[in-house]
């Protein structure tokens, strides 16, 4: 119904649009988690997000030469140090 729908859009303006469906159940607006996807989309999903940070390191990269170029100073960070899950 329409007080349901504009519920959904409230909180996904509000919170952001997260993972899963809202369902309607004895009266309750309740939110149902996804499905787990297979390895496949997970592997698949992992080379794209690689290639992604790839390109973006890349363009980076670019981008500080070009500061370089032009003298333009540029805040130096180390980069974060990588911890692997338990």
């Amino acid at each position: 119904d329409a007080r349901f729908q504009i519920l959904t859009e409230t909180l996904d303006q509000t919170l952001g649009r997260r993972p899963g469906t809202y369902c309607r159940g004895m009266g309750n607006a309740r939110r149902r988690e996804p499905r787990p996807r297979s390895s496949a989309q997970s592997n698949s999903q992992v080379s794209a997000l690689t290639a992604q940070g790839a390109t973006l390191q890349s363009q980076m990269s670019v981008i500080l030469q070009s500061l370089a170029q032009y003298s333009i100073p540029v805040l130096h960070f180390d980069a974060p140090t990588r911890r692997r899950p338990l």
